[in-house]
């Protein structure tokens, strides 16, 4: 997964990677994108429609690969000040990404609208699970077109192709 997404924006970028450490049976993972947190800077709807479009950007890259996040929550964005590419919002930590469509446990953010009846965590599951995150933000998203993206997220009927395209992330103000 981090290879899959060498190179593509709103995503977290390995510099040295797959190391593995025989003793703690583990892999080891040196990522080269370096940020803070990126709630401090999330003023505004602006802001948060910015951070959205890095995100979904990066997203539509796993999913095209048939990759999945499965941990989308604040604590998973970093700010990267004066990035080259002007993407200044990353998606970090793969741990828990996955394939598209395969069984999996809840994680902690989970709800029981999160996983199909299946039991699946899927690309549409991304979508709710944004939805969740942005809600801790909702306070800032004042306009009935940003309320109603919320929703619509909440909904699972969005894939992030549609999702870049909606009206709220592709408007300026």
């Amino acid at each position: 997964m981090y290879n899959y997404a060498k190179g593509h924006q709103g995503l977290v970028q390995v510099k040295k990677g797959f190391l593995f450490d025989k003793s703690k049976g583990i892999y080891r993972v040196v990522v080269k994108t370096r940020g803070i947190p990126c709630v401090s800077k999330l003023k505004n709807k602006n802001n948060i429609r910015e951070m959205m479009k890095c995100i979904l950007t990066g997203l539509a890259r796993l999913h095209q690969g048939n990759f999945i996040h499965r941990n989308i929550q604040l604590s998973n964005v970093v700010y990267v000040p004066k990035s080259p590419d002007k993407f200044n919002y990353v998606l970090i930590d793969f741990e828990h990404g996955f394939y598209n469509r395969h069984a999996c446990e809840k994680l902690s953010g989970y709800d029981d609208n999160t996983l199909t009846t299946a039991g699946y965590y899927i690309t549409t599951s991304e979508m709710y699970q944004l939805e969740k995150m942005l809600k801790a933000l909702s306070s800032r998203i004042l306009s009935n077109q940003g309320k109603g993206f919320v929703e619509e997220l909440k909904s699972k009927k969005l894939t992030v192709g549609l999702t870049l395209k909606h009206s709220w992330i592709n408007h300026s103000s």
